[in-house]
């Protein structure tokens, strides 16, 4: 698949969507990655996974490296969380 969208510059749009998402939707420092999407696509409708190369947000999470997962059991299937990595653990890796 064709990307459109770029990781460089630490600015990419996918990457600036998540964030916001996850000021607007955080608890206790993690916001749902279900609930982010939902976000992104009333917010930013141009922002897709697909548009860098990727099937699902957790996807573009894992692969922008700006973002720490963690699944959480709750009463039923697991939900992935996510949060941003503090500016120590960006330099790091």
């Amino acid at each position: 698949m064709r990307r459109t969208g770029s990781w460089t510059g630490g600015a990419a749009g996918c990457v600036s969507a998540l964030r916001e998402a996850a000021l607007a939707l955080a608890v206790d420092g993690w916001a749902s990655v279900d609930a982010a999407a939902d976000w992104i696509s009333a917010q930013h409708p141009d922002q897709t996974p697909e548009k860098y190369g990727c099937r699902t947000w957790r996807q573009v999470i894992h692969e922008s490296r700006r973002f720490d997962l963690r699944y959480r059991d709750e009463d039923g299937p697991k939900k992935v969380w996510y949060q941003e990595r503090n500016k120590a653990q960006k330099a790091g890796r």
